[in-house]
C-alpha cells in the first residue's frame, strides 16, 4: 500500500490552484452570458416596443382569419412576458370575442429583436409572408446581424 503525503504548503498550493481555477471559470461563463445578452457579436441589440411586437403578432393573426369585426381579437400580455428566460420575448395570449364566448386562439411568443414569431404550445416559429417585410424592418432596426439571427432564431420561448 502506497502512502502519499501532502506537506502543508503543498496542500495550500493545491487549495489555491483550485480556487484559481473556480474563479476563472465562473468568469467565464459570466463573459459568456454577458455575450448571449448582447446578441453575441460584443454589440446591443435594440428591442422593439411592446406595442410594436403586438402590431406584428395582429397583422400574422389577420392573415389567418382572425380579428374581424364579427369575432374581434384580444391580446393579452402574460406575467412571464421579458422576463427570466424569455427576456428577449413579448409573451401573448390571444383570444376571440365571440358571441358565445372568450375563446383562447392560441399562445404566441414574439421575439423583442428579430421580430420572430412562435407559436408557444408545439414550439414552432412561424414563418409567414404576411409579416416577412415587417420583420424584416424590425431586424435593420434593431441592428441584428446575419450570424445573430441563425442563432436566436434557434430558441423559442416553448411551454
Amino acid at each position: 500500500m502506497c502512502t502519499v503525503k501532502i506537506l502543508p504548503r503543498r496542500a495550500s498550493m493545491l487549495r489555491s490552484q483550485v480556487g484559481f481555477s473556480v474563479l476563472v471559470a465562473t468568469l467565464l461563463l459570466l463573459s459568456l452570458s454577458a455575450l448571449n445578452l448582447k446578441g453575441g457579436a460584443g454589440h446591443d441589440v435594440k428591442m422593439i416596443s411592446e406595442r410594436e411586437a403586438e402590431h406584428l403578432l395582429r397583422a400574422y393573426l389577420r392573415s389567418i382569419g382572425y380579428d374581424t369585426k364579427e369575432a374581434p381579437l384580444d391580446l393579452e400580455l402574460t406575467a412571464d412576458s421579458r422576463r427570466g428566460e424569455y427576456s428577449q420575448f413579448y409573451l401573448y395570449a390571444a383570444y376571440v370575442d365571440t358571441p358565445d364566448r372568450l375563446a383562447n386562439v392560441g399562445d404566441y411568443g414574439v421575439n423583442g429583436s428579430t421580430g420572430d414569431i412562435w407559436e408557444r404550445v408545439g414550439c414552432k416559429r412561424i414563418d409567414s409572408d404576411a409579416v416577412r417585410d415587417l420583420q424584416k424592418r424590425i431586424r435593420k432596426s434593431t441592428g441584428v446581424s446575419a450570424g445573430q439571427l441563425k442563432r436566436i432564431q434557434q430558441t423559442g420561448p416553448c411551454f
